[in-house]
């Protein structure tokens, strides 16, 4: 049986205590592509503000996610680094979770991170949704990463090595397996994780990648609600993997991937496409088309497909995002969304 999730109070006073003890450093932002730039910081945070509209109902605001974290090197150290991130709302839920809360220690080429995080997985999930070009991750990589129940993270230990400056990425995880703020129960017999990704770039060809990922675990009466629903309890062995790319030439970047899982005599499938096209300095076009085929719905292929644009200020501060979506599975339906963000540090 698995045991509970531990009690919040218990991961309030470890936030607290690990801001206290390893204070807040300075902010470095890096411009670029909403999909490739780089971003790291010491204390931040961010709100999103949604407002949708659909198919014969009345608009409605939300707030989205708001998120706040502490990173950065720890001081008096050489190669050790933190980060500490709390869901201080979401739609999804009211109530503060711990999302990330690790240490890391960097040498030239490689890196290796112990405590809770997002395990290596698809190219999307990578990628901070603060600076993702559109206003969700594909229902393909929410529903079959290895974390998907618990916000994507997992408690444990993962080793990246990124030779030849960055031109090849491989990661391989050892996990608990039962997700993020849980402690390891019998349900799970350990998660294994491994995530490689090569890069070429020229003139002529511009910036390509190519990867993959894989995951295996062995499972004992473990709920799945995402992909088999609330009242499955689901034993034996779990195998998940997925196949990316993505290409940026000039004003354009693009990319996909395609994603599957096995759960026993189970499968999940589906795929993602994303384009961009810069149209100045600040504001992008964005279409975006998927679909995901869950074990539950023999037969049925949900699909989705959108197209909107992004609004950018300098250093990310201030971000709006307009978009249609189309929707098909059941009855088919579009809705209206728009969206800003505030970074603040």
């Amino acid at each position: 049986m698995q045991r509970n999730p531990a009690p919040a109070h218990l991961w309030r006073t470890v936030v607290l205590l690990l801001a206290l003890l390893l204070g807040f450093p300075g902010l470095l932002f890096s411009g670029g592509h909403p999909a490739t730039e780089n971003h790291a910081s010491a204390f931040g945070g961010y709100v999103q503000v949604r407002y949708e509209t659909a198919s014969e109902s009345f608009g409605s605001f939300s707030v989205r996610r708001a998120k706040v974290w502490d990173a950065g090197a720890i001081r008096g150290t050489r190669g050790w680094r933190y980060k500490v991130q709390v869901l201080a709302a979401s739609c999804k839920g009211a109530s503060p979770k711990l999302l990330d809360a690790f240490l890391e220690y960097r040498r030239s080429g490689w890196k290796v991170r112990f405590g809770q995080m997002v395990p290596d997985f698809t190219l999307q999930r990578s990628q901070p949704d603060w600076r993702l070009p559109v206003l969700e991750r594909a229902d393909v990589v929410n529903v079959l990463h290895p974390g998907a129940e618990t916000l994507c993270r997992d408690i444990g230990v993962a080793l990246v090595a990124t030779p030849r400056d960055g031109f090849v990425h491989a990661s391989f995880g050892l996990f608990n397996g039962t997700g993020g703020n849980r402690l390891a129960g019998p349900g799970a017999h350990g998660m294994l994780t491994h995530r490689l990704f090569v890069e070429w770039r020229g003139r002529m060809l511009g910036r390509l990648r190519l990867g993959y990922s894989l995951m295996t675990r062995r499972a004992t009466r473990l709920r799945f609600p995402k992909l088999l629903g609330s009242g499955v309890l689901f034993s034996g062995t779990d195998k998940r993997g997925g196949l990316e790319i993505g290409w940026q030439k000039g004003r354009f970047y693009g990319q996909a991937e395609f994603l599957e899982g096995r759960l026993g005599t189970r499968t999940a499938r589906g795929a993602y496409g994303l384009a961009t096209w810069r149209v100045s300095g600040s504001t992008w076009l964005v279409g975006y088309g998927q679909a995901l085929r869950r074990p539950l719905e023999t037969g049925t292929e949900h699909r989705k497909a959108s197209l909107g644009c992004v609004w950018q200020a300098p250093a990310n501060r201030l971000r709006l995002w307009l978009f249609a979506e189309w929707a098909s599975g059941g009855e088919p339906s579009l809705a209206l969304r728009t969206q800003i963000q505030a970074m603040f540090n």
